[in-house]
């Protein structure tokens, strides 16, 4: 209901400034409604982040080796942000909101242009605060995987949640690029060669966006893979010397070649455990997440296309 209303201000706008016909047939409601889309989808999106930040510290709570009292402390110094800094980043992104906007109508008051003006500071106010407050909740992921744990390099499971997170996060940028390509396409852009480049830019980022946040897993799972890989690895090459000597000397090895022949099998295994928090369903999600901008722009042509 809020977001009808947020989005039926402007035909209201337009119908009291008697320009709704202009308004609506030639596009100008499109420019006017990008701002307050952007602002509804941060805050219709924001629930799903939060869910998937404290099913991250739900997983990962019995791996850490604290009690209920200190791991809550833990979790609350990680995640407190002071309000101050907050209001600050919506300070700043208001200011340049305010200095971004351009003349896009004409001087004279409408009320149109005010909810433009007004929508457009408002969503650089909640886009400065949303990208502040993401930043800070890095640490809360780096600030767990710092706490001592006990786990199973052969169970990543419980760190598949972190993988799922990254994954929000980079629907939740894709969500954001989709919408901004849907009220500001114009077929002129995809003869523009800065077009193309902006989005394999695009591309780079979603992966790069993807990857870091999931880089403090990767280096707690990286880190066990090598501690208990190393003593199996000079196991296998101090059983394999002996192994020589034994032939050297034409002595009965007995059972040692079984026994490097399981450490091999043992070590192999180990080698192949993952250490990056996602699986195969994670990673098809993403590959295709990437093809839904060009899709918004493919139905966009299409539309054209067909009501021109």
């Amino acid at each position: 209901m809020v977001c009808f209303i947020v989005l039926l201000i402007p035909f209201v706008a337009a119908l009291l400034d008697d320009n709704l016909e202009q308004f609506t047939r030639q596009g100008q409601w499109r420019i006017v409604l990008f701002a307050p889309s952007i602002a509804l989808y941060i805050w219709i999106i924001s629930p799903f982040i939060t869910r998937a930040g404290d099913n991250v510290i739900s997983s990962l709570r019995p791996l850490v080796d604290l009690d209920d009292e200190e791991f809550k402390r833990q979790v609350y110094t990680a995640e407190y942000i002071n309000p101050r800094h907050e209001i600050l980043a919506i300070i700043v992104g208001g200011i340049l909101g305010a200095a971004a906007i351009s003349i896009e109508f004409e001087p004279a008051f409408s009320w149109v242009a005010l909810y433009w003006y007004i929508t457009t500071i408002m969503m650089y106010a909640i886009l400065a605060w949303t990208i502040f407050v993401a930043i800070k909740s890095t640490g809360i992921n780096a600030a767990l995987h710092r706490l001592p744990m006990q786990f199973d390099i052969f169970n990543p499971a419980p760190f598949e949640s972190v993988g799922r997170q990254s994954l929000l996060l980079v629907l939740v940028f894709v969500g954001g690029v989709t919408i901004s390509v849907v009220f500001t396409y114009s077929p002129d852009r995809l003869v523009s060669p800065d077009f193309w480049i902006s989005n394999l830019i695009f591309v780079a980022l979603i992966l790069l966006i993807f990857f870091l946040s999931m880089r403090p897993t990767h280096l707690l799972l990286a880190a066990e893979k090598k501690r208990v890989l190393e003593p199996v690895t000079q196991r296998i090459n101090s059983g394999c010397e002996n192994l020589v000597k034994m032939l050297d000397d034409s002595t009965d090895p007995d059972g040692l070649p079984a026994e490097i022949t399981a450490l091999v099998v043992y070590e192999k295994r180990l080698q192949a455990a993952r250490t990056w928090p996602y699986n195969i369903i994670i990673l098809r999600t993403l590959f295709f997440s990437v093809f839904i901008p060009l899709l918004s722009i493919l139905a966009r042509v299409a539309v054209d296309l067909l009501f021109p």
